[in-house]
């Protein structure tokens, strides 16, 4: 029981740093497209 409580505990773990991660993309996408890509690159 247990060790099943475990698993679940990292499958949600998992779930939510994909969704961070996919939000994250989301924003640098929001951010070039609303500046444009060339003037973003600058900064980076």
């Amino acid at each position: 029981m247990m060790r099943l409580s475990g698993e679940s505990g990292r499958n949600t773990n998992t779930r939510y740093v994909v969704r961070t991660a996919a939000l994250l993309f989301k924003i640098n996408a929001a951010i070039f497209n609303r500046f444009g890509y060339m003037e973003n690159a600058d900064l980076f």
